[in-house]
């Protein structure tokens, strides 16, 4: 946990574009940082399982074909509510209070309507609890990002209006995503219930991930 005594937990969001050399740096990012709980997308799979990352980190995630995985400190309780291949969705006891984190993966070959379905019944479920998700949507909007809006944008952001949710990306943040072939703002961090002050220090990281995404960290702190 961190010295300041408001503060809560660390958690993170990185895609790793299925990169092995990008899951081996994963594991010194997450000591370095003190990072508690990360969401990744795209990881490197073998077998069928999860590979490259630490096992000092709790991994949860679907066998077969994952594309999320969740990791979290071993020092905590939590109870998974949904594991699947594209969505992982945990309550976390976090001195005694619960955080419901949800891991989202959306490829962008495919719809976006199944994972906002199962989102909306999840959310439906625990309305009332302290939210966070983490994901890559591969959706494009102003809202959250320097770029011209697309038509999964503009569902997806039906869908946060829709639920009352609050996108915490800075529209003027640096790109989530950084390649030759250009860059894009598809990485989120959206939350629920929550007040502004208790979601703080997020930002994007533009230091070396060898994956073509950036790193999202931030604290969740009890005010």
């Amino acid at each position: 946990m961190f010295s300041n005594s408001t503060s809560f937990l660390r958690c993170g969001l990185l895609n790793l574009n299925h990169a092995q050399a990008a899951s081996a740096q994963l594991e010194q990012d997450l000591i370095n940082r003190d990072i508690e709980v990360i969401c990744v997308t795209e990881p490197y799979v073998t077998n069928g399982h999860v590979a490259g990352i630490s096992t000092k980190y709790l991994k949860i995630y679907k066998e077969g074909n994952p594309r999320v995985v969740t990791l979290i400190n071993p020092n905590y309780n939590f109870v998974p509510i949904l594991v699947s291949r594209d969505i992982i969705a945990v309550n976390i006891d976090v001195n005694s209070v619960n955080i419901l984190c949800i891991n989202v993966y959306c490829s962008p070959s495919e719809d976006l309507e199944p994972s906002l379905v199962t989102l909306d019944g999840i959310l439906n479920n625990y309305q009332d609890n302290l939210i966070v998700i983490n994901g890559d949507f591969n959706a494009k909007i102003p809202a959250w990002g320097l770029t011209r809006s697309d038509s999964r944008g503009l569902e997806l952001l039906n869908f946060v209006l829709r639920h009352d949710l609050d996108i915490r990306n800075y529209i003027d943040s640096p790109p989530t995503f950084e390649s030759i072939r250009g860059k894009s703002w598809i990485d989120l961090t959206i939350a629920k219930n929550f007040r502004r002050e208790q979601i703080v220090d997020w930002r994007v990281l533009q230091e070396i991930t060898t994956s073509d995404h950036n790193m999202i960290i931030f604290n969740i702190v009890k005010k």
